[in-house]
């Protein structure tokens, strides 16, 4: 009901001629809105054409590193197989050169025992060395059982790795062929997006010709100023933040400019904006080429009243623009220019030069003076810049309108320094309470004087606005002042007047962005399709590299178990090679322990082979050593290659790694723009709709008399069915609660029922069991068994029709509560609506309530706080206090925050504000300020301190 009200208010209005403003208004900012979508999709566009252009050049970094990585990897395991296999050289070296060393010693123990035996010497050790040699070989034997074991199973686990090794191959080359079909698809995925990418750039070419041609004509001889999204979302926060701020009873005045305490989270918001705003590559340079400018030399201490007008129209325009593309010109308000704003800034200029002004500040006692006699007691406020030019050539319109421009830039990407207060005055932040009300601003000049009390080539660039909180101030503004200095008066301002023109390019831009959007949507589906087909390329490609990786491992599983099954066959030849030296020795031992019964010559002829045994050992020994020796240098080189290929390859790793995360960063950033495009499309299209409404009511101001009365008499048929219909409602909601009440009460009936029955049931079942438990041991009682079957079967057909009942009841109420929630939805909207029109009555009557309270309060507080002002304008207080901030307005004093809090003596109240008061004008010293710098091109700027405090006085409810 409440959109149908709306419907007759509109038609009324049409009726009435009334909001025929806010209708155009309406229509002017959609279209702004629309503009900044397109050229927000533009920009994600490039942007989106960057990102996957980094993407592809990080995905061959990635293959290429892969590339390097595998074969880093090949090149470690090769040298690790090298390592390995000479260490189980060497390792078997090392035996063998332990079993040579061995059998010296044994064969110097035969010589020994075998000259024992010629000295006949030793017969219990020769026998002791037959028993020896004898366990030695038992020992062999028993080992080499247990190596053939050991090899079997060696052997079988070989096996089994060389299995698994295969089974892997076979799926990796499954595996290999699928993804070279996936391939071929995503070619043709890839073929079918690059098709309709080239029809989407060729229609943003010619979209993106006819936004250009849109934008000459909106600004045409006046530059513009863009944003990011990012600074555009940050300041969209904040003034949301200051909105919701004030409507809690606050003043945004103090939370923006820091005097509230309290506004913990404006605080943060508005620093991580000015982090955002603050961005100095964002200054451009711009040239007024418009030969009418260029041609007009003016006298920055003489402007003509055309000249200000016109340059005061360019900066409101800019102004109004900067507003525009940040989203905000509906939360603070437009600025316009008047011809009393002009002639404030002419007035401001003028004052500042009489004061003999040489210093790059503002002059407040002008900025108070100039503003007092418009009518505006509550102090001055102005932006300002300085420029210094070549003396000898006059300045022109073209030139300060340079100056201006990259002066404003300055103003809103480099005021950090400045606790962004020029950012805040020009975007109007203070203004969020009275966005339906304009600014008007007015643009002067003036020569700065130098050290020596000359004229200098410095020009000071004033641009002061006077907001709602200035000219809406019933305390220091006199209304009927600025009304006769014309500040109300608004004027033309030609470079808004392009409206026809406009219209028509904005009319082929819609075409040509429908046409796109189309096409945008096709490439979409062709994008996602190509996703999909990546997608399912990249989970193969995972698979596979899943599948090598378990391959590398099982290889390496596999030459670690064959290194393993060498070393024991090694172990085992080492171990038959030692069973036949130990059975020689064994030989020798009987032979030395049956030569001490043999006469001498067979003594001497045992000794002498025991001597030639010896030597023919020592001789493998040495050649086993020097063997030993070529191994361990093979080994110690093989190590030293296997470490610097473990270094390569680790180097490797780390640069496929890196390549890896900048290609998932690049992939991330490519899908955020892609979403933010989808994002901003969606917003166009919705956008467009609402400009479409705007247009449609607009249109209706523009019919005949006769059509808007049909159209309100329509609306008022509208409206009355509607509270027809609500009527209707709430009579079918109460039947239906009536009706839900009886359906209630059966269904509770129904429940009760029920339960007994199933309470019954559950009696007569365990009774039954009770029988039937006992029924072997009642061979007598089978009439009882008979009785208790029968109440079985009674309760539970009572059970099964009181389900029925029940499962009847619960349809019935689910039936009627359906059909009621329906018709209690639609009340409650109704109801909801009028409850919250009621909320906002009541809470505006409640604002004003306490609004009138504590200022009737403030006012009686004040009348006995006294304070004293010292001949250099600081405000001191009964306790000799001085008040930093505070400000005298007549006899009234101000805290920083514009709250009245006491009133000026005459003469001082205590003796300690006199001492201060004497102190204060004891040490009073003219200020002086530094010469600026003459340059040629655009110069410092700063914002006022004064000025800042002067809107800060303005806050209307600063708490205690």
């Amino acid at each position: 009901m409440a959109k149908a009200q709306q419907a007759v208010t509109d038609a009324q209005n049409a009726v009435n001629n009334k909001g025929i403003d806010k209708a155009q208004q309406a229509v002017n900012d959609a279209k702004n809105t629309v503009s900044n979508d397109n050229d927000k999709i533009s920009s994600l566009n490039n942007q989106i054409t960057d990102a996957k252009n980094n993407v592809k050049q990080d995905q061959n970094a990635v293959n290429n590193s892969k590339d390097t990585l595998d074969k880093n990897k090949n090149t470690t395991q090769t040298a690790q197989n090298t390592a390995d296999n000479a260490k189980q050289e060497l390792d078997t070296m090392e035996g063998i050169a332990k079993v040579k060393q061995n059998n010296v010693n044994k064969a110097q123990q035969a010589v020994q025992q075998a000259q024992d035996a010629v000295n006949n010497l030793g017969i219990d050790k020769a026998q002791q060395a037959v028993t020896d040699a004898q366990n030695a070989v038992n020992s062999d034997n028993s080992n080499i059982s247990n190596l053939n074991n050991q090899v079997t199973n060696a052997q079988n686990v070989v096996q089994q790795d060389q299995t698994k090794v295969d089974s892997i191959n076979k799926d990796i080359n499954a595996t290999q062929q699928t993804i070279s079909n996936l391939n071929q698809q995503v070619q043709n995925a890839s073929k079918e997006v690059s098709d309709n990418q080239q029809k989407v750039d060729s229609l943003n070419s010619q979209v993106q010709k006819a936004q250009d041609k849109v934008t000459d004509l909106s600004t045409k001889a006046v530059p513009t100023i863009s944003f990011t999204p990012e600074q555009i979302k940050a300041t969209q926060d904040l003034v949301q933040a200051l909105k919701d701020y004030e409507k809690q009873g606050n003043s945004a005045v103090n939370a923006i400019y820091g005097y509230d305490d309290n506004a913990t989270e404006i605080k943060l918001l508005k620093q991580k904006w000015s982090d955002v705003m603050t961005d100095p590559s964002k200054i451009v340079d711009w040239k007024d080429n418009n030969e009418t400018d260029q041609n007009t030399s003016i006298d920055p201490n003489n402007l003509t009243t055309e000249q200000a007008t016109d340059l005061s129209n360019f900066v409101a325009t800019i102004i109004n623009q900067m507003r525009s593309s940040l989203g905000i010109n509906n939360d603070v308000g437009d600025i316009l220019v008047s011809k009393g704003s002009v002639q404030l800034a002419l007035t401001v200029a003028k004052n500042t030069f009489n004061d003999k002004w040489a210093y790059v500040d503002h002059d407040r006692k002008a900025l108070n003076k100039s503003f007092s006699e418009f009518g505006i007691n509550g102090g001055g406020a102005e932006d300002a810049s300085w420029n210094s030019g070549d003396f000898f050539a006059k300045p022109t319109i073209a030139s300060f309108k340079n100056d201006i421009f990259h002066a404003i830039q300055q103003m809103m990407f480099e005021d950090g320094d400045q606790d962004m207060g020029h950012t805040v005055s020009l975007l109007g932040l203070i203004n969020v309470s009275n966005s339906d009300k304009p600014s008007y601003l007015g643009v002067g000049t003036n020569y700065l004087y130098d050290d020596e009390g000359n004229v200098s080539d410095v020009s000071m660039f004033h641009y002061n606005i006077v907001d709602p909180l200035s000219y809406l101030d019933d305390i220091n503004t006199d209304t009927e002042v600025l009304k006769s200095k014309g500040m109300f008066d608004t004027v033309n301002n030609p470079y808004t007047d392009l409206a026809s023109a406009l219209q028509q390019a904005e009319s082929e831009l819609s075409d040509l962005q429908n046409q796109l959007s189309t096409a945008q949507s096709t490439l979409k589906t062709n994008q996602d399709n190509l996703a999909t087909q990546q997608s399912a390329l990249a989970i193969q490609e995972n698979k596979l590299s899943d599948l090598q990786n378990q391959l590398s491992t099982a290889q390496n599983t596999l030459n670690t178990d064959n290194i393993n099954l060498n070393s024991l066959k090694s172990s085992l030849q080492q171990a038959q090679t030692k069973l036949s030296l130990d059975q020689t020795i064994l030989q020798q031992a009987k032979e030395t322990l049956d030569s001490y019964t043999a006469d001498a010559k067979a003594k001497l002829a045992n000794l002498k082979q025991a001597q030639d045994n010896l030597a023919a050992e020592q001789d493998r020994l040495n050649d086993a050593m020097i063997t030993l020796k070529e191994k361990q240098t093979v080994y110690n080189n093989a190590q030293n290659e296997l470490k610097q290929a473990q270094d390569n390859q680790a180097k490797a790793q780390a640069d496929y790694d890196n390549a890896q995360n900048e290609l998932a960063k690049s992939q991330t950033r490519l899908a955020s723009l892609q979403a933010d495009l989808r994002q901003a499309q969606d917003k166009l299209v919705k956008d467009t709709e609402t400009l479409k409404q705007a247009q449609d009511t607009l249109n209706v101001y523009t019919q005949d008399k006769a059509q808007k009365l049909a159209n309100l008499k329509q609306a008022q048929d509208n409206l009355a069915a509607e509270q027809n219909k609500l009527s209707s409602l709430k009579n079918i909601s109460e039947n239906k609660k009536s009706i839900l009440a009886e359906k209630q009460t059966a269904l509770s009936d129904a429940q009760e029922v029920l339960k007994a029955a199933q309470d019954s049931l559950k009696a007569e079942q365990d009774k039954l069991n009770s029988l039937q438990q006992h029924l072997s041991d009642l061979q007598n009682a089978p009439k009882l068994l008979a009785e208790a079957q029968d109440r079985l079967a009674q309760a539970k057909e009572t059970l099964a029709k009181a389900q029925a009942d029940y499962e009847e009841a619960v349809s019935t109420l689910s039936d009627k509560q359906a059909t009621l929630k329906e018709k209690q939805d639609a009340l409650e909207k109704a109801q909801t609506a009028l409850s919250q029109a009621k909320q906002v009555l009541a809470s505006l009557q409640a604002i004003k309530d306490a609004e009138d309270k504590a200022k009737a309060q403030a006012e009686e507080k004040t009348k006995n706080t006294h304070f004293a002002q010292t001949a250099n304008g600081k405000v001191v207080d009964s306790q000799g206090h001085i008040m930093v901030g505070y400000t005298v307005k007549g006899n009234q004093v101000f805290d920083a925050q514009g709250k009245l809090v006491g009133t000026l003596a005459q003469t001082s109240t205590t003796r300690r504000m006199a001492n201060t008061v004497k102190q204060e004008n004891a040490k009073v010293l003219p200020q002086t300020g530094d010469k600026p710098n003459n340059s040629t091109t655009v110069g410092a700027i700063l914002v006022g301190l004064g000025s800042l405090l002067g809107l800060g006085a303005l806050g209307k409810r600063k708490e205690d």
